[in-house]
């Protein structure tokens, strides 16, 4: 059996902190234990995290487990987007 590739990173904004899990899936995203939708609400926020994926066309080309702690939202979201 073949293993798949993990990038491990982290990103940090301000004061929020973002570490990340990344292998090749269909997409799935969980924040916290939480669904993406479900953490992030809004629409900008969804986008700020996704940034990277559609400027690299690989929006359903990896599922991503990521931990954030500290600030607010916007921030945990800057500091997911610089962790992918």
């Amino acid at each position: 059996m073949a293993q798949s590739e993990e990038f491990i990173a982290t990103g940090r904004r301000k004061t929020s902190v973002a570490r990340i899990r990344m292998t090749a899936g269909t997409g799935k995203i969980e924040i916290n234990g939480r669904s993406f939708e479900d953490y992030f609400p809004t629409t900008p926020l969804q986008n700020t995290l996704l940034q990277p994926l559609q400027a690299a066309k690989a929006v359903n080309a990896y599922d991503m487990s990521i931990n954030t702690t500290g600030g607010g939202m916007a921030g945990q979201a800057g500091a997911a987007r610089l962790a992918i």
